[in-house]
């Protein structure tokens, strides 16, 4: 399972440097691809890399679509289960 994790992750990686070149730093694709990455560093137990693109996309998010919203709402309930 963890070879598999880490082809995903090389994948969302990759796709991040795409879309960061092509959408710029901030954009929501971005955010997407910090999320997924975040994600999958949950499952392999990489909790410092977990915070760090979690964190990230939090903060696109924020910017992009607001504060108060359903999307920046899911970033903090997966941060909220990083701590548990």
């Amino acid at each position: 399972e963890q070879k598999q994790l880490k082809k995903s992750l090389a994948c969302f990686i990759k796709t991040l440097y795409i879309r960061t070149n092509f959408l710029g730093v901030k954009s929501l694709g971005v955010a997407d691809c910090h999320y997924n990455i975040a994600v999958l560093y949950q499952q392999l137990n990489i909790i410092d890399r977990t915070l760090k693109h979690y964190t990230i996309a939090l903060n696109i998010r924020k910017v992009e679509i607001g504060k108060i919203s359903l999307p920046v709402s899911n970033i903090l309930e997966k941060l909220g289960v990083v701590f548990i």
